[in-house]
């Protein structure tokens, strides 16, 4: 899920793997400033979801 061919919404939390978090702020994805749950939280509210 890390293709928006995939995924329309691309969230990754403040501990993601580095090398997610490049390819999802290079992709227009949100990359939030919490960790683990919280951060996919954040990043769902942040879409208005």
């Amino acid at each position: 899920m890390l293709d928006r061919r995939f995924a329309w919404h691309l969230i990754t939390p403040l501990n993601g793997i580095p090398v997610v978090k490049q390819k999802f702020t290079c992709s227009g994805g949100i990359v939030t400033n919490l960790p683990a749950g919280r951060g996919v939280l954040d990043g769902l509210v942040a879409l208005g979801l």
